[in-house]
Order: C-alpha cells, then sequence, then structure tokens
C-alpha cells in the first residue's frame, strides 16, 4: 500500500491489481516495490501489534514518522486526528502557521498540502485502521 500511495503522487491513473506490484525483500526492514518502471525503496517497522512501512523514491528514510495508537473506531474521526496531527508537526518543524496549512485532493484523489492556498512540495502519508494511525513526511 505504501509503494502504491507513493506511486499515485508520480502517475495520477489510480488501479486496482496488486499483480502489477512487483516486491523484493531487502532484509528485515528494507525492501523495493515496482510499478510500471517506478521503484520505490520501503522501509519497515514490524512489532507485536502492528507493520509500518513507508515507501520513497529516493534511497533515504523518512525523516519523521508518528503511530498513534487510539481507542477511537470511527474513520471519519480518525482521519480528522491524524491530518490534524501532521499539520501541527509540520507547523511546528517549519514555523508555517498551522491555521495556513491544509491537506486538499487534487483531482484523483491524492492528498497534497497547501500553505496560504498554495501547493507546498512535502512528501507525506497518513493512514488509519483499527486501534492504529500514522504519518510520515
Amino acid at each position: 500500500e505504501a509503494a502504491y500511495k507513493n506511486y499515485l503522487q508520480h502517475d495520477p491513473k489510480r488501479f486496482f491489481n496488486p499483480k502489477r506490484i512487483a516486491c523484493q525483500i531487502i532484509n528485515d526492514s528494507k525492501g523495493l516495490a515496482s510499478i510500471n518502471g517506478v521503484t520505490s525503496f520501503t522501509y519497515s517497522t514490524t512489532t507485536d501489534d502492528y507493520v509500518h512501512t513507508t515507501a520513497t523514491l529516493a534511497e533515504f528514510f523518512l525523516e519523521k514518522i508518528k503511530i498513534y495508537i487510539t481507542a477511537e473506531t470511527d474513520t471519519k474521526i480518525q482521519s480528522a486526528f491524524i491530518k490534524d496531527e501532521l499539520l501541527k508537526s509540520i507547523s511546528n518543524e517549519t514555523g508555517m502557521f498551522k491555521d495556513q496549512l491544509s491537506i486538499e485532493k487534487m483531482a484523483n484523489g491524492v492528498p497534497m498540502i497547501y500553505y496560504n492556498s498554495r501547493r507546498i512540495k512535502i512528501p507525506f502519508s497518513i493512514s488509519h485502521c483499527g486501534r492504529f494511525a500514522a504519518l510520515s513526511y
């Protein structure tokens, strides 16, 4: 899923065909995932409770990764929570005012970050499922 989300930021044509994704395991935490010739480097954290994977086009680890355990099961509330946490974190790191940051979806549904209504290039990922919510950028 991480490689698919990464791919959509570069080619907005959505698809559902897991067989198009070629995966290679390098070690317990690193791997490669290729979709239509676009290769992502994957980095995974595995615990007794979850596996969290991020994917990037460059061979480096995303700077910030935060994982939250939540009792909230309503997906709309989880989504609002993790988006707010992402914007707070970016605001704290960059000095940008949080109230001027927003997440908006492009026509293909891929979310992008905006500051003062202008798109800024901060690659990021947010996810939530069950008891967990996560962000990376």
